[in-house]
C-alpha cells in the first residue's frame, strides 16, 4: 500500500501541469488503500489514470475502472 501511495504521489508531484485541489490528498490516500486491498475499484478519471500508470511498478491490486458502468460486469462476476 505504501509503495502504491509513494508512486502515485511521485507521479502527481512530477507533473507540474497538474494542480492540487482541496480533496486530492484524501483521494490519493483512500484510493491507494482501496486499490491495494479491494478486488474492484471505480474512481474518478484523474486518480484512476494515475493508479493505472503506477500499476507496473507496484504489486498487483484491484481492477481499476473510470466509470461505474464499466465496473458493473466485473462486480456481477465477482458477486456470483
Amino acid at each position: 500500500m505504501l509503495g502504491r501511495f509513494r508512486e502515485l504521489v511521485h507521479l502527481r508531484v512530477s507533473n507540474a501541469d497538474d494542480k492540487w485541489h482541496r480533496n486530492d490528498l484524501n483521494d490519493t490516500l483512500f484510493l491507494c488503500t482501496a486499490s491495494s486491498y479491494a478486488d474492484i475499484v471505480a474512481g474518478e478519471k484523474k486518480m484512476t489514470s494515475y493508479l493505472m500508470r503506477a500499476q507496473g511498478k507496484v504489486p498487483d491490486g484491484a481492477r481499476l475502472f473510470r466509470r461505474m458502468e464499466d465496473a458493473l460486469p466485473a462486480i456481477s462476476t465477482a458477486a456470483a
